[in-house]
């Protein structure tokens, strides 16, 4: 695992703030919670003024509903939903700054920033190796069920192509933000809440992920998937020092994910609770977790030793 310069491992980087003391933690927490719920009734607020001043009644009172049922073919529910979400970054970043949190950059990595090298090349790898998983489900589906039923935007009722696209044009501006909020949240504000007490990583990296999973309304066998992937972004949060690895896996997923919906291949345009083919799709999360992690790990500590073989050198040549 990687550590700042003053020797403190990524979930207890609070510890180095300027005056720690063991309630600022809680404080950051709860102006965290307030300003992004703030935000979101404001965000809220905005896009339904338009519906308040018609007095559209029902689209009022259908709009969470809509935004539960995260249907592609419903791109305004769709752009809500994800900047809902997406407002948290600002949200945790001004109660970092109020708190006293120097610099703010810290909740990102070690390295207090984003690291966009380490985000760029694990962003490539994720894209292939969550290609490559989704092609063995279909694989595997089609040797399970040969003949089975039809599938693809012809057997969705009232399909458009044009709500299709715009959805898929939001969700790709959209995306890295609701995902990079979520991993500021699960692994980067609640991991470094709870290691600012608790020195062991393994509360600070199994707690913010059961949150995690239990935040999203699957069934069991779709919990398990995203509590594997809570976990996996967690360790590599802490393996490799911030936050990076972890987003680019969670944009890769959410957009494969929305593409897949988008163009309703599955016979549905909607996000559902129940998840079909349950043990092919755990297995092939365990297979494209386990292969990302991997490949991560391996390319990180590659480059950590190019660079303490520089370092050396440079220290040696002055």
């Amino acid at each position: 695992m990687q550590q700042e310069p003053y020797g403190y491992q990524y979930h207890r980087l609070f510890r180095g703030m300027p005056n720690y003391r063991w309630w600022k933690p809680l404080v950051f927490a709860f102006l965290a919670v307030t300003f992004g719920f703030t935000l979101q009734v404001a965000v809220t607020g905005l896009a339904m003024a338009p519906f308040i001043a018609a007095g559209d009644v029902s689209s009022i009172l259908s709009i969470e509903s809509r935004i539960m049922a995260l249907d592609t073919q419903d791109p305004f529910a769709i752009a809500l939903a994800f900047l809902s979400l997406a407002v948290w970054i600002p949200a945790i970043m001004l109660a970092a700054w109020a708190i006293g949190i120097k610099p703010v950059g810290r909740i990102w990595s070690v390295k207090f920033r984003m690291r966009w090298d380490l985000l760029f090349s694990t962003f490539g790898w994720a894209a292939l190796v969550f290609a490559v998983t989704q092609l063995l489900i279909i694989a595997v589906q089609v040797m399970l069920s040969p003949g089975g039923p039809a599938f693809g935007p012809d057997a969705v009722s009232g399909f458009q192509w044009n709500l299709a696209i715009t959805t898929l044009v939001l969700a790709l501006v959209l995306v890295p933000f609701q995902a990079a909020a979520e991993e500021l949240m699960f692994r980067g504000a609640m991991m470094q809440v709870l290691g600012s007490w608790i020195k062991n990583p393994i509360i600070p990296i199994l707690l913010p992920s059961l949150l995690f999973a239990g935040a999203h309304l699957y069934d069991v066998w779709g919990m398990l998937q995203v509590g594997l992937m809570g976990v996996t972004c967690a360790w590599l949060t802490w393996r490799t020092g911030g936050l990076e690895a972890a987003i680019s896996l969670h944009v890769i997923n959410n957009l494969g994910v929305f593409l897949i919906l988008t163009t309703g291949v599955t016979g549905s345009t909607k996000q559902v609770s129940e998840t079909g083919g349950a043990w092919i799709g755990l297995l092939m999360q365990v297979i494209m977790l386990a292969l990302y992690a991997a490949i991560v790990v391996r390319k990180f500590d590659a480059k950590r030793r190019e660079e303490a073989k520089a370092a050396a050198l440079v220290g040696a040549l002055s």
